[in-house]
């Protein structure tokens, strides 16, 4: 089981998890979202695809590409409390790529 989770994705396993990605979600630290991806696969996906698998060979993510940044987005105007505010995470898409394929594996 752990050998099928852990086992290097193939390309068409890649660029579907892509094209699953909500296009329009928050983008990542560098300010690419998922849309900008999947606009120019046909130019950046092999780049990104060898990316990928190499997670999968070492077992290792650049440290740039695992941050993460929080933000809490008021629900309402002029909040004042905690509850009043809604969580977004600032994940690269390289991690949410990383993380559908694993979701779906499981």
């Amino acid at each position: 089981m752990n050998s099928q989770l852990t086992s290097i994705p193939s390309l068409l396993e890649i660029q579907e998890a892509v094209f699953s990605i909500n296009p329009d979600k928050a983008p990542g630290l560098d300010g690419f979202s998922a849309g900008f991806y999947q606009s120019f696969w046909d130019i950046i996906g092999l780049d990104v695809s060898n990316d990928i698998k190499l997670f999968f060979e070492i077992s290792n993510l650049s440290s740039r590409l695992n941050e993460t940044h929080i933000r809490m987005i008021p629900k309402i105007a002029s909040p004042r409390r905690v509850s009043e505010y809604r969580p977004i995470a600032f994940c690269t898409v390289h991690y949410k790529i990383i993380a559908k394929i694993l979701t779906r594996r499981l």
